[in-house]
């Protein structure tokens, strides 16, 4: 019996006829090409700092390939703290000294210090340019005031039920929700209509790097680099809970301009085999929290496993080979797409790490070939894995006037899944991607803008 594939139709009933027109236009890009993203790739790279207005429309990719990414990254991260301090003075003294370098937080600044009013304009400008964008939400952990991360190996107690309605800080967990709708009334273009986008909260859930993680038990990476005992204290149908009761909260604030993306972290899921294709178990780890087709619009995949993570080894601890990895990752790829095909959804790579040199050589490619002979290539697999429409890479840290964004250095750090080297930081470049990455930005089945 032919699969039964549910319809394809926006999430919103009552979506605003921009935020149609981009679902539309992401539906008529299936299978046509893959587009290419970058976090913060409008706001700052490795040549030049965020920050300066009269800098709006430098870009790494734009002065490397005459192109700039066709999804442009930002986040919200840290826009619920002073928001939420004015109107819970327990919260405002909670905050206090709990930024990540044990200070208070920066007000007008978001996460990665990039200002309110700056990323603004950053998004305008790539909405001009005709970019998708795409938005994250690092937000801080509600419970303790500090980093979404904080304390995430010794909580006692389930943050999210602590959040939801009926929890003791449900008043708290909406004004973070406010926030987040009082910024999105200030994203409009030059006609001062809504700015359309993908929103993407609480992403990697898999994991228990966040507050909101489920944090599985029974990880099939064996969960000690992460989490210790393998215990967890949000389960999945707690975390389909909150992305409900977020997307029905902004939806009755006026939140009609955005499209939902769901995106599960890939070192929590597990993967029967070596080869590629759609791969069940991976499919039923995908699924864990999601919260229904009501509310998603987007089915993403954060990978930064399948790319010579430092974590992932077999039983015995031995890094997984390059070219098993590569079939893992292509794999990977088409699981989601098959997913997305079954529910009605778009698919995306919503977060990717860098082949590193290791697993490509290892698969027999050019080390320096990423993005042609790793993701493009996987992409390029099949009818499913076509249907992935963007790979986004996380963003550049600035290192000084003149510096290549696609220098690859030694020693990287442990776990990153990515190269890259902050300003001052003097280890040696091994090698640059900004070749491939030219190759791959010309490629016909490539689209940047």
């Amino acid at each position: 019996m032919e699969e039964q594939l549910a319809r394809r139709e926006i999430s919103d009933p009552e979506a605003l006829p921009q935020a149609k027109k981009l679902y539309e236009r992401l539906c008529e890009g299936e299978g046509k090409y893959v587009m290419f993203g970058q976090q913060d790739g409008y706001v700052t790279g490795a040549a030049f700092e965020a920050n300066h207005m009269e800098q709006i429309g430098q870009c790494d990719t734009m002065a490397a390939a005459g192109g700039y990414p066709s999804v442009a990254g930002f986040d919200l991260g840290h826009l619920e703290v002073y928001f939420t301090a004015e109107r819970d003075p327990e919260f405002a003294e909670l905050i206090r000294g709990k930024d990540r370098t044990g200070g208070d937080f920066e007000p007008g600044m978001n996460i990665d210090n990039v200002n309110w009013d700056f990323m603004r304009e950053a998004i305008r400008f790539a909405h001009n340019r005709g970019a998708v964008i795409t938005i994250s939400w690092h937000s801080v952990n509600p419970l303790t005031g500090a980093e979404y991360g904080d304390g995430n190996r010794t909580w006692t107690e389930s943050v999210i039920r602590d959040v939801l309605p009926g929890g003791k800080l449900h008043a708290r967990f909406n004004n973070f929700l406010d926030a987040v709708a009082a910024y999105n009334a200030t994203l409009t273009d030059e006609n001062g209509e809504l700015i359309p986008y993908i929103f993407r909260p609480f992403h990697e859930h898999t994991g228990d790097w966040f507050w909101w993680g489920i944090d599985r038990s029974g990880n099939p990476n064996d969960g000690t680099a992460w989490s210790g005992d393998g215990g967890r204290l949000n389960e999945p149908e707690d975390f389909a809970a909150l992305y409900r009761y977020a997307v029905t909260y902004l939806r009755g604030k006026g939140v009609h301009n955005v499209l939902w993306s769901i995106s599960p972290d890939r070192s929590r899921l597990g993967y029967d085999g070596t080869d590629s294709g759609f791969n069940e178990r991976m499919a039923a780890d995908w699924l864990q929290g999601y919260p229904g087709d009501a509310y998603v619009d987007l089915f993403g995949l954060d990978n930064y496993w399948d790319v010579g993570n430092w974590y992932n080894r077999d039983a015995s601890g031995t890094p997984v080979a390059g070219s098993i990895q590569y079939e893992r990752f292509a794999g990977a790829l088409e699981t989601v797409a098959v997913l997305a095909e079954r529910h009605g959804k778009l698919a995306a790579l919503t977060e990717m790490g860098l082949a590193d040199a290791r697993v490509l050589e290892e698969a027999g490619r050019d080390r320096a070939a990423a993005y042609t002979d790793w993701f493009l290539r996987a992409v390029r697999t099949n009818e499913h894995t076509r249907r992935i429409l963007y790979g986004l890479v996380w963003r550049s840290e600035y290192r000084g006037a003149g510096a290549d964004p696609f220098a690859v250095y030694g020693e990287p750090e442990q776990g990153s899944g990515q190269e890259g080297a902050a300003a001052g930081d003097n280890r040696k470049v091994l090698f640059s991607r900004a070749e491939d990455f030219r190759r791959f930005a010309s490629d016909s089945f490539v689209k940047m803008v």
